[in-house]
């Protein structure tokens, strides 16, 4: 159920055009993630942002996708799950490749309720890592109690990291 490489390029266009006059240098794609840059245009700070869209998601929330960013020195991990969630905290869990399912967790909602926020993103990091090459299992319950489940690809996730310069490495 994933995309073919020409809707990902344009999915690619829309977000870059979504963000209009915002100073985009380029998009990288490393394995299943697309890495581009942007500066806060009022603040200057410097942003990078990752991403790989879902390769198996619930009914038609086919836009999925799963992000790492840095903006400044903030680093956050949320999946856009492309539906509502919730405004409250959100139940989740996870799977990392064949390990163990993970959870239940509690994550944060984003201001519109579609996207849930690790509430610990360098402990997930460290494990999504860990798992390149392999996929992500994510779980989720709106807020009627439904459960959507969303996969995604980690190929290429240990090099597309590096780009993280928010994160410090030893």
């Amino acid at each position: 159920m994933g995309f073919s490489y020409g809707a990902k390029r344009l999915m690619l266009l829309a977000i870059v055009l979504a963000f209009g006059s915002l100073s985009i240098a380029e998009v990288n794609i490393v394995g299943a993630f697309y890495v581009f840059t942007k500066d806060d245009p009022i603040t200057g700070a410097k942003g990078v942002y990752i991403y790989t869209n879902a390769v198996e998601y619930p009914r038609y929330y086919d836009n999925a996708a799963l992000w790492l960013r840095c903006r400044g020195a903030e680093f956050d991990i949320f999946v856009d799950a492309d539906t509502y969630l919730d405004n409250d905290p959100l139940k989740v869990m996870y799977r990392i490749g064949g390990g163990k399912p993970e959870g239940p967790y509690t994550w944060d909602p984003s201001t519109d309720g579609t996207a849930a926020f690790v509430r610990y993103p360098l402990a997930l990091l460290r494990k999504l890592l860990k798992g390149d090459g392999g996929k992500f299992a994510f779980r989720v319950w709106d807020y009627q109690g439904n459960e959507l489940t969303y996969v995604f690809s980690l190929r290429g996730i240990q090099k597309a990291a590096k780009a993280l310069f928010c994160i410090k490495r030893p």
